[in-house]
């Protein structure tokens, strides 16, 4: 067998040692958690700037066209 059957058992094999290493070193939660956290807000702070800015941009950029229609 090749490619990813061959490798079953990385993900409950990985599972299990942040299970002891957490059981081990018990602050290495508390990172996981704070580095969750962090990219969490990061990522909603960016997309919230990337809209703000798009809302902007519409703004200045909007036109308007009034159409004269014409008496024949």
């Amino acid at each position: 067998m090749m490619g990813p059957m061959r490798l079953w058992w990385l993900p409950g094999a990985a599972l299990i040692a942040f299970g002891v290493m957490i059981a081990v070193f018990p602050e290495l939660l508390a990172l996981m958690v704070a580095s969750a956290f962090f990219v969490i807000g990061f990522g909603w702070l960016t997309f919230g700037w990337s809209m703000h800015r798009l809302e902007q941009r519409s703004r200045t950029t909007r036109q308007v066209y009034y159409y004269e229609r014409q008496p024949w």
